[in-house]
């Protein structure tokens, strides 16, 4: 893999890393993640389409942070890579 690449991997890991740690953003995460908990329980139970519509949200949110998480994954892989190379 280009070394260049590595670069915007790890550089990229890095940044998606911050962005799981900043408490702004883990509160935002949090708050929707209650909001939709909190409509779900609230709802009806015959109310599927209501049902469905809060599971794509809380599907969606974890989506962003699955994302992220393989961001930062790689870009560790990527620091790996790096490492070795500059052995």
């Amino acid at each position: 893999m280009r070394e260049g690449k590595l670069n915007e991997d790890r550089d990229r890991g890095a940044q998606a890393e911050r962005l799981l740690r900043d408490p702004l953003l883990v509160e935002a995460f949090d708050v929707l993640e209650n909001e939709f908990m909190q409509a779900w329980r609230q709802s009806a139970v015959a109310d599927t389409e209501a049902r469905e519509r809060i599971y794509n949200l809380c599907q969606a949110l974890e989506g962003v942070k699955a994302h992220l998480k393989t961001v930062v994954d790689t870009g560790k892989l990527a620091q790996a890579n790096l490492d070795q190379h500059n052995k």
